[in-house]
C-alpha cells in the first residue's frame, strides 16, 4: 500500500507538461476558429476543416510514423520531433494565409500524435512497475490540462493579442519544456522487434479492440460538437465572446476530473475491482454522446 502511495519521478511530470503543450495545440483551435476565418479573410468553414485535416493525419500517421521509427532510440527522437513541432509553431504563426496552415497542422498533427506515443513509452520507462497505471494517467492527464487551461488560455490570448499570438505561446512553451525534458529522461534503446504489422496485431486481442472502438465512438460524439463550439455558442446561442473562455474551462474539467478519477485504478485488477471505472467510462461516453445530440437537436430547431 506504501508503494502507490511513493512519488512519482519528476521526468513524469516533465512527460505531463509535453502532454498539456501537445493537447493544447490539438485543442485550441476550437477556440479561435472566428478569428483565425476573419484573420486570413476565409470562410468558417474552410477553417473548421483544419480540425478535420488534423484529427485524420494524426489517426492515420501516428501508428505508421511510431512503428516506422520504432528502430531509433527514443531520446533521439524525442529531440527531432519536438524540433520538427517547434518549426510548425512557428510557421503557424507566421502563416500568409489558410493553404500554409492546413499545411502546419498537417506536420503538428503527424508529429504529435507520435509524440503522445513516445511519452507514453518513457512514462512507462521511468516510473517504478507499480506505479506505471498511475503514470500514464499523468501523461494523458496533461491532454485534460490542456481542455482545462491550455484552450481557455489560448483563446484568451487570441481574443487581447490575435490568433497568431495563441501559436507563438504553444511555440514557447515548447522551446522552454524541450531542454528540461532531454536534461531528465534517460537514454532508452531502440527496439529491435519494431514493426508495422507487428504494431497492428495487438488489435487482434478483443480487449485492445473494444477499447480502440470506445475510445472512436467517444471521441467522435465529442468532437463533432467541439469542433464549432465557439461560433456555435456566440452566433446560434448568444452566448457573449467573453463567456466562451470560461466555458470551455468548465468543460475541460469535467474530461480532466474523469481522467483524474480513472488513474488510482490499477492494472492488474479483478473485474469487479474495474466495474465502478468502467462504468463511469461508459457513462461518460453516453453523456457526450447525449449532449451532442441535445446541442443538435436545439440548432435544427432555432
Amino acid at each position: 500500500m506504501e508503494q502507490t502511495k511513493k512519488p512519482l519521478p519528476g521526468a513524469v511530470l516533465l512527460l505531463a507538461a509535453l502532454g498539456f503543450v501537445l493537447g493544447t495545440c490539438e485543442f485550441v483551435i476550437v477556440g479561435i476558429l472566428p478569428e483565425i476565418a476573419e484573420g486570413l479573410n476565409t470562410s468558417l468553414a474552410a477553417v473548421g476543416k483544419l480540425v478535420s485535416v488534423f484529427a485524420a493525419c494524426y489517426a492515420v500517421g501516428t501508428p505508421v510514423i511510431t512503428a516506422a521509427t520504432g528502430g531509433i532510440s527514443r531520446r533521439k527522437l524525442l529531440a527531432v520531433l519536438m524540433g520538427v513541432f517547434l518549426l510548425t509553431s512557428a510557421a503557424s504563426f507566421a502563416a500568409p494565409n489558410v493553404a500554409v496552415l492546413y499545411a502546419t497542422r498537417v506536420v503538428a498533427a503527424l508529429v504529435s500524435g507520435t509524440l503522445t506515443a513516445v511519452a507514453m513509452l518513457y512514462a512507462k520507462e521511468v516510473a517504478a512497475p507499480e506505479q506505471t497505471a498511475r503514470a500514464i494517467s499523468l501523461v494523458y492527464g496533461g491532454f485534460s490540462v490542456a481542455a482545462v487551461l491550455g484552450v481557455p488560455l489560448g483563446t484568451a490570448v487570441c481574443q487581447i493579442l490575435g490568433w497568431r499570438w495563441t501559436f507563438a505561446v504553444i511555440l514557447a512553451m515548447g522551446a522552454a519544456l524541450l531542454p528540461l525534458l532531454l536534461r531528465s529522461l534517460p537514454a532508452v534503446p531502440a527496439q529491435a522487434d519494431s514493426g508495422l504489422l507487428k504494431s497492428f496485431s495487438i488489435l487482434w486481442d478483443p480487449r485492445c479492440s473494444l477499447c480502440v472502438g470506445m475510445i472512436l465512438c467517444s471521441a467522435s460524439a465529442t468532437y463533432i460538437v467541439y469542433t464549432y463550439l465557439s461560433p456555435i455558442l456566440t452566433e446560434t446561442l448568444g452566448v457573449p465572446a467573453g463567456a466562451v473562455s470560461p466555458l470551455l474551462l468548465v468543460m475541460g474539467a469535467a474530461g480532466w476530473g474523469s481522467g483524474a478519477a480513472s488513474g488510482p485504478c490499477p492494472w492488474p485488477s479483478p473485474p469487479r475491482r474495474c466495474c465502478l471505472p468502467c462504468c463511469r467510462c461508459c457513462w461518460e461516453t453516453g453523456g457526450r454522446a447525449l449532449r451532442g445530440s441535445l446541442l443538435w437537436g436545439c440548432l435544427c430547431t432555432c
